[in-house]
């Protein structure tokens, strides 16, 4: 018989049993891909023609399962696949911590090596601040972003980073004393690498760990047009319309969040934890485990990781989240399981993704939720209200035996009394460590992540009321859609100096406000006084927010307007959509 004939013939049996070996039973890869899919599309996500993600479920060493959903670039209509790189975010924060742990090994730094060993100009609190503190976050060094000007356009790097640390007089707390996730801390990770190496940081991380995993399609990337090979763009929804938010203005900052990479190369970097290919096993035990600070508590965080114990599972973790991305790997080390998700659509939960799939297979780690407690009606609207949340105008509502909270993910938040100040979020898929909590205080509240706030709510005003039709709105309805469609033009008319800011004109020419294209009709609600001083917008000083409902062939929205003293507009925000209140649709 033709020897050729033969392994021809052998060729599909082989490619099966390779498929076996590397991958999984070749039974289970549909079953588990069928698995992603239904989990991937009750959240929501993956839609045609919009931005997706690229999800990987890996146990005992293989590939079980792996799906991809939508698009890279919604320009070119690529697709997004295993080989897509996204940007990882603050999940590169394990990969700055193990350059570390290489120069360790390699005796060209110590743990307890101070800022003031590498950066002679730093002021005299740095001499206190460890290497060891800076990766597991009790150095209390200030955080590089609350400095950024707010109209800086241009990128900020590593070595402006560095120059703002330099002069500042001291951190938030002493050395040690305590624990605050710092993203400055992991950049000036990076310039110690650099320093110590003497190569750039991209360069170091090359050579000593992406080449020698075969990570041949990640890069540190600092500011772009850097050329990514199978990069994946980022966005986010604005209305009914993506807009392209890939870069800010610390995107180009290395040690915190510059590494691009793939599903396909981070199961490389998975499994390499689990040997010696890069530091010893006694080292690489340094990054998982929890730091301590003050009185010897211990944190949840070790060298780049998160680190808990969920119901007797030991849980390894990490997010990453920057403007247009979001990413998340878990990993149950004892388990062999990971599960790695990387989204390059900036409002996404990649960690709602990954528990749910964990879930299917270790039900037992489903994070337990406390049990609500009953509050009055009357209580509960004590907490109604237009908050200012992260520079945006956020609404908390009462609703039967809870609060509804809309404007700061896509998806309005149900929330349920824990006692008569303190909320958690009912849904455990949108809290998926059972950790979060919004704890109501004089002025507002605080959102808190394992008792620690993470930040703030400011009370502006009250809950919209029944309108009384005869009242005069302070701006007409048809002057109110006019500026709307003018805004979602970029600003430019002949009438606008008499109707929106300068400011307002200049950001909308940027930045054209895309969710009003459509308005049809405008109906007024309400207009809410602001106490003078306490918000503002575009630099300017707000004394009025006009609400209203805006109408499309699709949808209602309500949206608010944000009047200075003289009744100029100088901005406008969409809050929510398809409201079914009665007192939202008042004339």
């Amino acid at each position: 018989m033709n020897n050729r004939i033969i392994v021809k013939g052998l060729l599909p049996l082989l490619t099966i049993i390779w498929l076996w070996r590397t991958n999984g039973n070749c039974d289970t890869i549909p079953r588990y891909n069928r698995l992603l899919d239904r989990i991937v599309k009750s959240s929501g996500y993956g839609l045609a023609g919009s931005p997706g993600l690229s999800v990987e479920v890996i146990r005992d060493g293989k590939i079980i399962a792996a799906r991809s959903y939508g698009l890279a670039d919604l320009s070119s209509g690529a697709r997004i696949s295993s080989a897509t790189n996204f940007r990882i975010a603050s999940v590169s924060k394990q990969f700055t911590a193990m350059a570390i742990l290489i120069l360790l090994e390699q005796g060209k730094l110590s743990l307890d090596n101070t800022l003031t060993d590498f950066f002679p100009g730093f002021p005299a609190y740095g001499h206190a601040i460890t290497i060891r503190q800076l990766l597991n976050h009790t150095s209390g060094i200030r955080s590089y972003e609350q400095f950024i000007d707010e109209y800086r356009h241009t990128q900020i790097s590593d070595q402006d980073v560095l120059h703002v640390l330099e002069q500042q007089k001291d951190g938030y707390f002493l050395p040690g004393a305590d624990y605050r996730y710092s993203n400055s801390g992991y950049v000036l990770l990076a310039l110690i690498a650099e320093h110590v190496s003497g190569q750039s940081f991209a360069d170091f991380m090359r050579q000593h760990i992406f080449l020698p995993l075969h990570m041949d399609q990640s890069f540190v990337v600092g500011s772009v047009p850097q050329k990514i090979p199978k990069r994946a763009y980022g966005y986010s929804k604005v209305g009914d319309h993506w807009i392209k938010t890939d870069q800010s203005v610390t995107s180009a900052t290395y040690g915190d969040g510059g590494v691009y990479s793939s599903v396909a190369d981070l199961y490389k970097w998975d499994q390499a934890l689990y040997s010696n290919r890069l530091v010893s096993k006694p080292t690489m035990a340094l990054a998982f485990t929890p730091g301590t600070y003050g009185n010897e508590k211990k944190s949840h965080y070790g060298f780049g990781w998160g680190i808990d114990t969920v119901n007797g599972y030991r849980k390894l973790s990490h997010e990453g989240a920057s403007i247009g991305f979001r990413s998340y790997i878990l990993r149950l080390p004892e388990q062999r399981f990971s599960v790695i998700v990387l989204m390059n659509y900036g409002d996404g939960d990649p960690v709602r993704v990954a528990n749910a799939i964990t879930r299917t297979f270790f039900p037992a780690i489903a994070p337990a939720m406390p049990g609500p407690v009953k509050l009055s009606q009357a209580a509960l609207s004590a907490f109604s209200g237009f908050y200012q949340v992260r520079g945006k105008l956020n609404e908390i509502k009462a609703v039967h035996g809870g609060l509804n909270w809309t404007g700061i993910i896509d998806q309005p938040i149900r929330l349920s009394a824990q006692n008569s100040t303190t909320f958690f979020y009912t849904d455990a898929d949108l809290n998926p460590e059972g950790s979060y909590r919004v704890r109501f205080q004089n002025g507002g509240f605080s959102f808190e992540v394992d008792g620690r706030e993470a930040f703030k709510g400011t009370y502006i005003c009250g809950d919209l009321t029944r309108v009384d039709p005869l009242i005069k709105p302070p701006i007409s309805s048809a002057r109110i859609r006019y500026i709307l469609q003018l805004l979602a033009k970029g600003g430019t008319a002949p009438e606008r100096a008499h109707i929106i800011t300068e400011q307002l004109r200049s950001d909308a020419e940027t930045s054209p406000r895309h969710e009003f294209d459509d308005v049809i009709n405008i109906y007024y609600l309400q207009a809410k006084e602001v106490r003078p001083k306490l918000l503002s917008r575009l630099d300017q000083d707000i004394s009025q927010i006009l609400f209203v409902n805006a109408t499309t062939k699709k949808s209602t929205f309500l949206v608010a307007l944000f009047l200075t003293e003289n009744k100029f507009v100088a901005d406008a925000q969409l809050i929510s959509s398809n409201q079914d209140d009665s007192t939202r649709h008042s004339k």
